[in-house]
């Protein structure tokens, strides 16, 4: 959380003396985003685990500005993120290749194997308030689906819930700079996977 307070901060000391020609923020964006992500994962298989590692991606969405003061703003957002979050770890008992030629199953050694979450995408409603023209302080949540791979045995897809806060300040007309906080939950499908992402990211307004 200390990034977007600080974000918080930085927008608030900025000049406000050209806030009111950066237009409306209702429209369609578009934009690139990179952060650092951390977490806890476990399954019936391998030992619980804290992953961690860096992300990048893109995001899209649309906002309306509402409200008699026209101060408020509500929208939706999807992004998909290519990610480094990762860790080596143990697993809780051999496994066997059912596939092994003779059918009776080969070992395969996983005590030392590593995870790796590829990637991850969420689906979001975002709800938030304008204290200046320029700068929106804003909640959201929605849907967070992940692929999680495994150095020896193929890879496994969840799906969940993430919650977050973040602040974004538009700069320019059509450009805007954000920072946010996620909280993602990616289920009991398979697996148990949830963490944390900080990220800042830019926005292309059209």
């Amino acid at each position: 959380m200390l990034p977007v307070a600080s974000a918080l901060l930085v927008f608030s000391l900025v000049s406000p003396a050209n806030a009111a020609d950066v237009g409306d923020w209702t429209g369609l964006h578009v934009g690139g985003n990179i952060g650092y992500g951390w977490g806890d994962y476990s399954d019936s298989v391998l030992q619980a685990s804290d992953v961690d590692g860096s992300l990048a991606g893109a995001q899209i969405g649309y906002d309306w500005q509402l409200g008699q003061n026209h101060n408020i703003v509500l929208g939706v957002e999807a992004d998909f993120n290519w990610s480094d979050m990762q860790d080596t770890l143990k697993s809780r008992y051999p496994q066997y290749d059912l596939f092994a030629i003779g059918g009776n199953g080969a070992l395969v050694s996983i005590n030392d194997t590593s995870i790796d979450l590829d990637w991850l995408s969420t689906v979001r409603l975002r709800a938030g308030v304008l204290p200046r023209p320029d700068w929106l302080i804003y909640a959201t949540g929605g849907f967070a689906f992940g692929n999680v791979k495994y150095a020896n045995f193929g890879s496994s897809r969840g799906a969940g819930w993430t919650l977050g806060t973040g602040t974004e300040w538009k700069f320019a007309p059509q450009w805007s700079a954000k920072a946010e906080y996620l909280y993602f939950d990616l289920g009991n499908t398979g697996i148990d996977f949830d963490g944390h992402i900080l990220r800042v990211g830019v926005n292309y307004h059209f």
